[in-house]
């Protein structure tokens, strides 16, 4: 039995949306096979799929939201929690890649050479 049988949603829909979500599923962070981090610098193939896969879920959630079939509605939330875990996960990786380490003696040496610079009230 489909999940969408005559409630509204067209086949159509139930397969742009169940493509959609084995994308998303498919990068799940649970998932053994998607520990790797998203390409996200070279051709954008593979972020670019998954950002599609995003917004077509998106676009989905807000025509069958207003249909009574709760299953792939709830589905479609899930999928939308998945990737939000997982481009949070991401933007911290790429936080962390990008950090650059704060050197100590050098911020030191900075704010004292500033705090020499300027006349001490009363001198």
């Amino acid at each position: 039995m489909s999940l969408i049988d005559g409630d509204g949603a067209s086949k159509s829909e139930e397969d742009r949306f169940a493509l959609a979500e084995k994308v998303i599923l498919r990068w799940d962070l649970s998932s053994e096979g998607s520990r790797r981090s998203l390409n996200w610098g070279d051709s954008g193939d593979e972020s670019g799929e998954y950002f599609s896969a995003i917004d077509e879920t998106l676009n989905l959630m807000d025509e069958l939201s207003v249909r009574s079939d709760s299953e792939i509605v709830d589905r479609a939330y899930s999928a939308i929690q998945h990737a939000m875990s997982r481009l949070e996960d991401e933007f911290r990786q790429v936080l962390i890649g990008n950090t650059v380490p704060l050197d100590t003696e050098r911020l030191y040496g900075s704010i004292r050479r500033c705090s020499l610079s300027f006349p001490v009230n009363g001198a």
